[in-house]
């Protein structure tokens, strides 16, 4: 046996050498909140200004607002925000009045309504309503960004109530008035904004459940905003998000598909004209989309929920938009929400999720690269994954490297060890 172990080093080690065979990232699940029933929504951002990530969430279940501080060691402490947002659906953080600290927007479905919570700088919240008449029972996504080019940050929202796409000015003082962007967008469930003509003024882009469809806004530098439609059959449009997808210096758009199982982006020519690329169309019950360098390697990946498939993927871009599927976490029970960022600061992008069904806020934290010279073994570190006996996972991940430098070698040192192995 000990001959047998003396070419498959050989191969192992030029394989390692080789920059063909890189790994892609392993990743790590850390738990950061349980208990933050049906959690809808994830996010994060350094909100306590110490230089590393936090997190942030909004729980439906406990009508809650909340954000877990990290210690800098991915040990997280949980702070309630507001624990009276009824039926929290989305929270997003940013510098809302512009005083250094960072703010959270919220949408608080239950509530009819878009709320903001003033950072005091030392993370001690008030809450201030933006808008309490966003009717429909169903305030359900916020975003904020600087919509009309004053140096102040605005808000956005979609209602699914109310069919609505809308965005709150701001006056500088935090006082906001509504314009309605449309209020025929049906069961609106997400929402996004960007420069996507690349005409310097920023445009809206959302998803539409009831119309099945991903729309933007254009918006002509008056926020006056007239609406194309990027694709109408795409059925229970659930999510949406913008990014400069194939590196061609305009901006493409992604969705995730409830009806269609599917996660797709769509290329824009430089003219806005859309063509579709289906990357998932087995992707069951898609919630959520999000698109980052996550290895790093120059190009954009797709980080996408699935609620049926209890599962956190992502696509690698090979750099031709040609993308491979990489499963991250198959038990993370009915996800809503994924997000992606470099929460340990070590330079490479990890995940978070949150799990309605698990009332759980977790985070995959990326090693940068596995171990082996193939992805032969391709797993989160789980609780729940765990092996039935002692060692039992790293025996079987032992034969799987063994089985795939086999291919690689000969079909008699793959006979032998076989023999070997019923021994």
């Amino acid at each position: 046996m000990k001959k047998l172990w003396v070419p498959l080093l050989i191969i192992a080690g030029m394989l390692l050498a080789s920059p063909a065979f890189a790994d892609p990232p392993i990743f790590t699940w850390i738990l950061v909140a349980d208990q933050f029933s049906e959690a809808k929504s994830v996010y994060a951002v350094d909100l306590d200004g110490d230089t590393d990530v936090d997190v942030l969430g909004a729980s439906a279940g406990n009508n809650e607002i909340a954000w877990w501080e990290n210690d800098g060691s991915q040990n997280f402490t949980k702070h309630s925000v507001d624990s009276n947002c009824k039926q929290a659906q989305s929270a997003y953080a940013i510098d809302l009045d512009v005083d250094g600290d960072i703010d959270i927007v919220g949408a608080c479905q239950g509530d009819n309504e878009i709320a903001w919570w003033e950072n005091d700088g030392h993370q001690k919240f008030t809450r201030h309503s933006v808008d309490s008449s966003f009717e429909g029972d169903k305030a359900q996504s916020v975003y904020a960004t600087d919509m009309d080019g004053d140096g102040d940050i605005d808000i956005l929202g979609a209602s699914k109530g109310d069919n609505e796409i809308a965005w709150w000015e701001n006056d500088g003082s935090q006082n906001f008035t509504k314009h309605t962007v449309d209020s025929n967008f049906k069961q609106a469930l997400s929402v996004y904004a960007i420069d996507l003509d690349g005409d310097g003024d920023v445009d809206i882009v959302g998803a539409s459940q009831g119309d099945n469809e991903i729309a933007w806004w254009e918006n002509d530098g008056s926020q006056n905003f007239t609406k194309h439609s990027v694709d109408s059959r795409f059925k229970k449009a659930q999510s949406v998000y913008a990014i400069d997808m194939d590196g061609d210096g305009d901006t493409d758009i992604l969705g995730a598909s409830e009806g269609d199982n599917e996660i797709a982006w769509w290329e824009n020519d430089g003219s806005q004209n859309f063509t579709k690329h289906t990357v998932a169309s087995d992707f069951r019950k898609a919630q959520s989309v999000y698109a980052i360098d996550l290895e790093p390697d120059g190009d954009v990946d797709i980080v996408a929920a699935a609620r049926q498939d209890n599962e956190i993927a992502w696509w690698e871009n090979d750099g031709s938009q040609q993308f491979s599927k990489r499963s991250v976490d198959t038990g993370f029970s009915e996800p809503q929400s994924v997000y992606s960022a470099d929460v340990n600061g070590d330079g490479d992008v990890d995940i978070l999720g949150a799990s309605a069904a698990r009332d759980e806020i977790a985070l995959w934290e990326n090693s940068g690269g596995g171990t082996t010279a193939i992805e032969l073994v391709s797993f989160a570190a789980r609780p729940t994954a765990a092996p039935s006996t002692p060692g039992g996972l790293i025996l079987e991940w032992q034969w799987s490297v063994v089985v795939g430098l086999c291919v690689l070698s000969s079909v008699a040192l793959c006979a032998g060890l076989r023999r070997s192995r019923v021994r």
